[in-house]
């Protein structure tokens, strides 16, 4: 509705892989018809947050539309970042006092990080401890040597891969690739950083933009 009202020469849209899958599919078929529609030609694609130079694995779908009079070739989306570490970009952070105190884990939490490999689920060590995975089957123990899982906006759930405790705000803003003198509360941060398209794969998708139709 926005688009057809503001008329860009390029429209840019983000969504949850999900909306690939089964029968979700219809939706993305209905965004596309949509753009059609209204007089864009839409193109889709899945990008890997990772692939952009972003720390953390973060699939999204993208819709990127021109407007039909403009004459330009379809665009070429592909970055192909090298892949950095959740452990090379946070490796210079020295927590704090209060940054320990915050990010302590409790007790059964130190057991299950303890049982869990790294970047693996909690949820095995959770059975074998609890006899239920319980509220545990979507809490991590990151790999460290790897990107990291998909930062979600409830940041308990995911640990450090080599200490027993959770991750604090300014691990969170490295592995979502926001500048360090992103200022935010904490609580409203961590949720904007979870629920956010990182940065760098903004840029990526603007670059390929900039770059090829304008």
């Amino acid at each position: 509705d926005l688009v057809e009202k503001l008329r860009p020469r390029v429209a840019v849209a983000e969504n949850v892989k999900g909306m690939l899958l089964g029968n979700a599919k219809g939706y993305t078929k209905a965004v596309v018809e949509r753009f059609r529609a209204i007089g864009y030609r839409p193109q889709v694609f899945l990008l890997n947050a990772a692939d952009c130079g972003v720390p953390q694995r973060r699939e999204r779908v993208f819709f990127v539309a021109i407007r039909d009079d403009i004459a330009k070739p379809p665009i070429v989306i592909n970055p192909r970042h090298r892949w950095v570490s959740a452990s090379e970009a946070t490796r210079d952070i020295v927590l704090t006092r209060s940054e320990v105190d915050v990010t302590q884990a409790a007790p059964l939490g130190v057991r299950l990080w303890e049982l869990t490999p790294r970047g693996s689920g909690f949820s095995k060590a959770s059975i074998a401890v609890r006899g239920t995975p319980n509220s545990w089957f979507s809490t991590y123990r990151l790999a460290g040597d790897e990107p990291s899982n998909t930062l979600p906006s409830m940041p308990k759930s995911i640990y450090h891969w080599s200490e027993p405790r959770t991750l604090c705000f300014r691990e969170w803003k490295r592995l979502g690739s926001f500048p360090d003198d992103y200022e935010a509360d904490e609580s409203t941060g961590r949720y904007m950083v979870g629920m956010s398209v990182p940065p760098r794969m903004t840029e990526a998708v603007a670059r390929a933009v900039c770059e090829q139709w304008l």
